[in-house]
């Protein structure tokens, strides 16, 4: 596919989920903004062909690429960004957190909060009832909707098995080390 096809492809799918967020204001005030604050190791993850968006000038003085190899026909890049950036420039991995799209069993697209944002994120620790009405219920549905529209593409299937993949096993060592240590010694 053509740089300039995912491209339209990447801006649709932020059209689609456009200013909502996980909360009605800005949830970074719970935090101090901690999924903001990568490093040239910790960032988010490009879906596939996202990176020809993030290889322009205007991303390129915001954001820094590092290439990553997802498995033997995945690549990917790690996005970093300084702290800060201006919203409408974010990847969709910025759009979309605390949550991580999947295919589930049945094959259709599910929404499940990243055991990766578990440390960072203080909204994946609470429940439907303990967002007091401040939720944005739009939000979920526009990753719904821009995830269906998104897996019709090459790789991005692929790549989301392998991210719920990797999400798996991150949960798994995080509730072994979890568990141990609350095990009386």
């Amino acid at each position: 596919m053509k740089n300039e096809d995912w491209i339209k492809i990447y801006k649709k799918a932020y059209k689609i989920i456009g200013r909502n967020t996980p909360l009605a204001g800005d949830c970074g005030l719970l935090c101090n903004n901690a999924c903001c604050q990568g490093d040239s190791t910790s960032g988010m993850l490009l879906f596939p062909g996202e990176e020809n968006i993030f290889k322009s000038q205007k991303h390129s003085e915001i954001f820094s690429l590092t290439p990553l190899h997802v498995d033997n026909q995945l690549n990917t890049y790690l996005v970093v960004c300084q702290g800060e950036c201006k919203r409408k420039y974010r990847p969709l991995a910025c759009r979309i957190f605390p949550y991580l799209p999947i295919i589930n069993t049945n094959n259709e697209i599910e929404v499940i909060k990243d055991p990766r944002a578990f440390s960072v994120c203080p909204l994946v620790h609470l429940q439907n009832e303990d967002f007091h009405d401040v939720k944005n219920e739009s939000f979920e549905n526009s990753i719904y909707e821009a995830f269906s529209y998104l897996v019709q593409y090459d790789y991005v299937p692929e790549f989301l098995n392998e991210l719920y993949k990797s999400a798996r096993e991150y949960k798994l060592t995080r509730d072994i080390f979890l568990d141990s240590k609350n095990t009386p010694g």
